[in-house]
């Protein structure tokens, strides 16, 4: 049991840490820095490389490389990814679906989500072929193979998304809306009216516009 808690303890400790402040010099958090860093320099550029093996034939190479993209980025969904879109996301999609602000994030988790199952799938099978029962086994997984990297591009793209509208301000959510207020006490309508002339029904000024809200 105390064995068990100090495991507990360290894992609290890694959830707290990837709380704090990152490292590129904006708003994120040292998890979203370490993610995006992680998908931008690492993950992405071996998704490329681990296709081309599989283009190449190189099978054993492919399956080594998408193993390790695959563990990685379990890594990263449930030690930062999750606690922030269980935190900041989920609490507030429900109210504002419209807005992107939460809704690239969501779609991000939804997209991510389905392609890690996917490539999960990929990796125990590749790994596994012979001990799988014969009706787990797709017999034309390449389409697969291609619809897993399709999610993985698209929920990289949507995460630099999304780390651009809530870090760098791409999208400010706190952006004030500009109102118009309309004129209650007639003190225009009355000046415009004084500064009509009536001569010999010789309207002067022959037209006459109204801005919005001051009726």
């Amino acid at each position: 049991t105390t064995e068990a808690e100090k495991h507990l303890l360290d894992d609290m400790e890694v959830l707290v840490a990837m709380k704090e402040s990152g490292f590129l010099g904006t708003d994120a958090t040292l998890g979203a820095d370490i993610a995006l860093l992680a998908y931008l320099f690492m993950l992405i550029p071996l998704m490329v490389i681990g296709f081309r093996y599989a283009r190449r034939k190189k099978f054993q190479n492919h399956k080594m490389v998408m193993t390790f993209v695959t563990l990685f980025n379990w890594v990263l969904i449930l030690v930062i990814m999750s606690v922030s879109y269980r935190e900041q996301v989920a609490p507030a999609l429900a109210d504002e679906f419209d807005d992107l602000y939460f809704l690239t994030p969501g779609v991000h988790a939804l997209l991510g989500f389905g392609g890690q199952v996917l490539a999960t799938y990929l990796v125990i099978r590749m790994w596994f072929e012979k001990q799988l029962p014969s009706g787990l086994l797709i017999k034309n997984f390449k389409p697969v193979m291609r619809l897993t990297l399709i999610l993985w591009f698209a929920t990289a793209l949507l995460g630099i998304a999304a780390y651009s509208f809530w870090y760098l301000g791409v999208l400010d959510k706190d952006d004030p809306v500009e109102e118009v207020s309309p004129v209650t006490d007639g003190s225009s309508m009355e000046t415009m009216v004084e500064q009509i002339d009536i001569d010999s029904f010789d309207f002067q000024p022959g037209e006459i516009t109204i801005a919005m809200g001051t009726t």
